[in-house]
């Protein structure tokens, strides 16, 4: 018998090491010189037994820009669930699709575990490293909503990112299409209209602070 942690987990950490993360529970964590976080979650399922763990993988990435913006006092290592860019790793694989690994306890049969572990590696951690930068999601919002995350949270933090890293010629645009979206959603109208007059406050006071990790 075992679980999660115990059971699975310990085949699964070499690879996330080898890239750089580090383990605290069930997340695997790293951070760039931008205070970017990029995680790795495994979640077991309600459906998960002492001698059938079933599992899936969380991907996220918390970019220290928006956290500063919003509380420069906060330095805590974010949440997964708080991502400014998550996925299920399922959908990244070919079937696009929600996956879970049911792993039999004790280890008889490697299958399942071979292929969570490859998963991970060739596809959780490159997908975590490549989104670990305020440009890469910058570009990614700009193109349109994006799955796993509310478009008015998306305009919201793209605008902060554009007053940040530019570019700020793009920020007008995006502000329009912000109020569009609050529109007659009350608590987001007041929101929006509050963040948008401090973004551009900031703009006429600071100039562009490029990304450590890619200029934009």
């Amino acid at each position: 018998m075992g679980t999660l942690e115990t059971a699975i987990l310990p085949h699964l950490a070499g690879d996330l090491r080898a890239a750089g993360f580090r383990r605290a529970g069930r997340t695997f964590r790293i951070q760039n010189a931008d205070a970017d976080w990029g995680l790795v979650n495994f979640q077991s399922s309600t459906r998960s037994t002492t001698v059938v763990q079933v599992v899936t993988v969380n991907l996220a990435v918390s970019l220290g820009l928006i956290r500063a913006w919003e509380d420069p006092a906060d330095d805590r290592i974010p949440h997964y669930s708080e991502g400014h860019w998550d996925s299920r790793i399922g959908h990244l694989l070919p079937e696009h699709d929600d996956k879970w690994w049911s792993i039999s306890i004790p280890i008889e049969d490697p299958s399942a575990v071979v292929d969570l572990r490859r998963a991970v590696r060739d596809v959780g951690i490159p997908a975590v490293i490549a989104h670990m930068s305020a440009t890469a999601i910058r570009d990614l919002w700009m193109a349109g909503p994006v799955p796993f995350l509310p478009n008015l949270r998306r305009l919201r933090d793209l605008l902060i990112v554009l007053s940040r890293i530019g570019p700020r010629d793009r920020f007008d645009e995006f502000a329009d299409l912000l109020r569009v979206e609050a529109a007659g959603v009350e608590w987001w109208e007041d929101k929006v209209e509050t963040t948008i007059e401090r973004l551009q406050a900031d703009m006429r006071s600071e100039p562009p602070q490029w990304s450590l990790s890619g200029k934009g």
